[in-house]
């Protein structure tokens, strides 16, 4: 005891102890610091969204980047880039954002749409004006969120953030602007005439098979008028 006593009181008569004691009190402010950050870190890595396009056969446009999905305020930030990958320019898209993990309060879909182009040129059979906004092949488009549904999408995810980390973007109208184009993921030619002719010749002998060839809505939903679109007060 005696020698510990005399390393103490040499310790505290040294004029380099405040030095001392200075360096060790910021080592361990500095791992509290690194310890925070790593628990901050931990936290957001435990919040992972992720987006998937709901590809098909042939589809013209091809997912190239997602940037900012994992903001936080994601919902204002988040841009989908789509690269037309075809020969052909595009002039019209409706997609739709889809949170299938999102509850409703119906058999549905909680979701909301994202389009480009003219409107009129949601009828893929329609020829487009030369001067209507179009992508020409190897050029991007880029989805954000509008801003009129910002915030009611704020409002759904503060309240189900984890039913909100599976993102699901389905490509339900392509309208190349000449006469063709995708549908509810299949190809549409409205040049051709014989699928009609071929529906008015069996309608009477064969309901089924007249119902199976008929064209699916212009909005390209098909059965998705269970669609529950965000925000709700915009529906």
């Amino acid at each position: 005891m005696g020698g510990l006593a005399l390393v103490a009181r040499a310790i505290l008569n040294d004029r380099r102890t405040p030095l001392v004691f200075s360096a060790l009190f910021l080592a361990s402010m500095l791992g509290v610091l690194v310890s925070a950050t790593s628990d901050r870190e931990r936290a957001q890595n435990d919040v992972v969204r992720r987006l998937r396009l709901q590809d098909f056969k042939d589809a013209p446009l091809v997912l190239r980047e997602v940037r900012h999905l994992e903001a936080d305020t994601w919902y204002n930030d988040v841009e989908i880039e789509l690269k037309n990958t075809s020969s052909k320019p595009i002039y019209y898209v409706l997609a739709y954002l889809d949170f299938p993990d999102v509850p409703v309060p119906s058999a549905g879909i909680y979701g909301l749409p994202l389009d480009f182009g003219a409107d009129q040129n949601i009828d893929y059979r329609r020829n487009a004006d030369p001067n209507d906004p179009f992508i020409k092949p190897g050029e991007t488009l880029v989805f954000r969120i509008p801003e009129s549904m910002r915030k009611g999408l704020k409002t759904q995810y503060e309240k189900t953030p984890d039913a909100m980390k599976r993102l699901e973007l389905r490509l339900n109208v392509i309208s190349f602007g000449d006469g063709t184009g995708f549908v509810a993921e299949r190809h549409r030619d409205g040049r051709i005439k014989k699928g009609h002719a071929e529906i008015k010749r069996h309608h009477r002998r064969d309901r089924a098979t007249a119902a199976d060839s008929s064209e699916p809505p212009q909005d390209g939903c098909g059965t998705c008028s269970r669609y529950i679109l965000a925000p709700k007060e915009l529906r």
